[in-house]
């Protein structure tokens, strides 16, 4: 008759990784809730401890630093944001680059993300290369999304070397994204953003058209 205690230990070491993602997803839950009310600065390892029903040893267990946490609940929220936003993309629009703007802002109410907010006060305070290498990737992430949009543009427009236009461009209109989302922050309702949607995209085609000049002459 087999033994069955391999199966059993399996099993356990199962249940244990089970249990270990369980507890760190309640630790990022907490995390997350207790920054977006309370911000970065008041937001303590030992409120977060209460707020998750977990010791602190365990939070650092998982996380080396309040700053490595946080840094993980930018990412987890930064990626529910985009898969959100790439979700709705095939909606026949025959402009993916105005389609994409609308819906990034429509998404976000206009306001700025939790994320993209914790993002900013990370990269603003911190030394710690790892953290602003993660930080990095997710924002290279969004100008992907960016960047896809303009090559559909530019190709449909039979504009040569379409996709590397789009790559040049896709910082450029990361930034008028992101500086409008920080805008309407700062000065709530100063900013029509169904305008301010159609005059980035005026704003960006614009330098594609200037650059395909300077390239014909």
């Amino acid at each position: 008759m087999p033994n069955p205690r391999p199966q059993r230990r399996s099993n356990g070491r199962a249940a244990t990784r089970v249990s270990g993602e369980r507890s760190r997803e309640r630790i990022l839950d907490a995390a997350e809730r207790l920054l977006a009310e309370r911000g970065y600065a008041a937001a303590g390892i030992a409120a977060i401890s209460k707020a998750s029903g977990l010791p602190a040893s365990s939070i650092y267990w998982f996380f080396e630093s309040k700053q490595d946490l946080t840094a993980a609940v930018v990412e987890r929220s930064a990626d529910r944001w985009m898969t959100e936003l790439t979700a709705s993309a095939e909606d026949g629009s025959a402009d993916p680059l105005a389609s994409l703007l609308e819906r990034a802002f429509a998404q976000s109410g206009g306001a700025l993300p939790d994320f993209l907010r914790l993002a900013i006060l990370l990269s603003l305070e911190l030394e710690d290369p790892d953290i602003r290498e993660r930080l990095t990737a997710l924002r290279a992430r969004g100008m992907a999304l960016i960047e896809e949009a303009l090559a559909g543009v530019l190709e449909d427009q039979g504009a040569p070397a379409a996709r590397r236009l789009a790559r040049r461009l896709a910082p450029l209109a990361s930034a008028f994204v992101e500086g409008a989302l920080v805008a309407n922050e700062l000065d709530p309702g100063r900013i029509e953003m169904a305008r301010l949607t159609e005059d980035i995209e005026v704003a960006v085609r614009a330098v594609a058209a200037h650059r395909l000049e300077g390239r014909r002459r």
